[in-house]
């Protein structure tokens, strides 16, 4: 997403950090080091807890539809002992379609 035109810099004006799903050992530093940031600064952390976007839109309300959450985010929060907030997005496809 940082690549893209405009939604980048948006994303770096952000303070947005890009994290390479490539290399689990740096992503997972990079994080942890984030989150002692936000803590210390009272910032908040926005995390998929699927990991990526789903290929197929949303349908309805229907539970089904979600990939399995991945269980890094809630690591992250009970290590630094952060709250977790969750937010449903749902018909993103519709504005924003995969690819």
């Amino acid at each position: 997403m940082f690549k893209i035109p405009f939604f980048g810099t948006v994303l770096r004006a952000c303070n947005m950090i890009p994290l390479r799903r490539g290399n689990r050992a740096d992503a997972i530093k990079a994080i942890n080091e984030l989150a002692v940031y936000c803590k210390r600064d009272n910032y908040s952390l926005i995390i998929a807890p699927e990991g990526k976007r789903r290929r197929k839109p949303s349908v309805d309300d229907c539970e089904d539809n979600f990939l399995p959450f991945k269980k890094g985010p809630f690591h992250l929060a009970c290590d630094n002992n952060l709250p977790i907030m969750m937010i449903l997005m749902v018909g993103n496809h519709r504005i924003w379609p995969p690819g």
